[in-house]
């Protein structure tokens, strides 16, 4: 995964790091809980679709449309 200050650097745009950051609200965190980020909020979004849409529905439903609204 690319680092987002790479992308930033690429496109000459390393002035809004960190009001992007801050944006956020990742501007106060280390280095190391801003790359677990979003690593959590990958674990809450699938927790929150296994709720919405429980397992045998988007079985049922097909693997093409497993992330569509049961």
């Amino acid at each position: 995964m690319n680092r987002p200050d790479s992308l930033l650097a690429a496109h000459g745009r390393l002035d809004v790091h960190e009001s992007l950051l801050d944006g956020l609200g990742c501007a106060g965190p280390g280095p190391a809980r801003v790359e677990r980020h979003p690593a959590a909020l990958e674990t809450v979004f699938d927790t929150a679709a296994a709720v919405r849409c429980p397992p045998k529905r988007a079985q049922a439903r097909g693997a093409e449309t497993a992330m569509s609204l049961c």
